[in-house]
């Protein structure tokens, strides 16, 4: 009786923790602190970085089977704690930085647009 307790509670304890690669999020190499929504893939040689005496601008496009609702929402909860400051749709600020996204759906895959650009002053 004991023994079957003992492993219930082990059972339980191994599925309420999954391991930490189950959890893992991948980021851009463009945009090295912007995660990659679920769903979504980095596209290849799609990053374009340029440094100018205003700030950086940089430009990635991701890909996925995936729908715009659920990309919303992932960036709505994942970039406030980077610092990011939403101030409209699919709009963020950051230390003097603006960040967009356009999103383009076409046979049956989604792609989206992610660009940073310095804040004009």
């Amino acid at each position: 009786m004991v023994m079957n307790r003992l492993i219930a509670a082990l059972f339980l304890l191994v599925a309420a923790f999954p391991p930490v690669t189950a959890l893992s999020v991948s980021f851009f190499t463009a945009i090295e602190d912007m995660p990659v929504a679920p769903g979504l893939t980095e596209k290849a040689d799609s990053g374009v970085t340029f440094d100018t005496p205003g700030g950086r601008i940089v430009s990635v496009e991701a890909l996925g089977n995936v729908r715009i609702p659920a990309v919303r929402a992932f960036y709505a909860k994942a970039l406030p704690p980077l610092g990011w400051v939403s101030y409209g749709t699919d709009a963020y600020r950051r230390d003097g930085e603006r960040l967009t996204l356009r999103f383009a759906a076409g046979n049956g895959q989604l792609t989206v647009l992610f660009r940073v650009v310095p804040v004009r002053k």
